[in-house]
């Protein structure tokens, strides 16, 4: 048996598949990796594990730039290895923080979202802050879980 769940946070995880488990009892099988999980439907469990990026990790780069390119329709791809290098090496305001969505079941990073420094002034004093930039996400693991994480 396979019905499809969409109803988000009430009936399962988004973008999951019900298929029948031990003992015809639901569970639910994701999308993105395919991994059936024991979980049974109707509890919404997200699958992702959530790390700092390491900008002087090749691999790293590597995941951003092409999730920044896939999935950021705005930015010219022609320029998001010098955007990379600018906001990890030559920002003057500071290296940008990145965060990375990681599948635990085979180490794919799925998803990225940053926060660039910017120094800011509040009440008369320069203080460090920062832009939440570049939220992207593999279209084939869109759902709330990652979102939420």
């Amino acid at each position: 048996m396979v019905s499809s769940s969409r109803s988000g946070l009430n009936g399962g995880l988004r973008g999951s598949e019900q298929v029948g488990g031990t003992g015809g009892a639901l569970v639910q099988q994701d999308r993105c990796s395919g991994v059936v999980d024991p979980v049974p439907v109707g509890v919404r469990k997200s699958v992702y594990l959530i790390r700092a990026a390491d900008p002087g990790n090749l691999h790293d780069k590597t995941a951003v730039e092409r999730l920044w390119a896939d999935n950021l329709p705005s930015l010219d791809k022609r320029i998001v290895s010098k955007r990379y290098d600018w906001l990890y090496r030559h920002n003057p305001a500071g290296q940008a923080l990145t965060w990375l969505a990681v599948d635990p079941h085979d180490g794919t990073i799925v998803g990225c979202a940053s926060a660039l420094p910017r120094k800011m002034v509040i009440d008369g004093k320069v203080l460090q802050g920062g832009i939440a930039i570049d939220f992207a996400i593999d279209r084939a693991c869109r759902s709330f879980g990652i979102a939420l994480q």
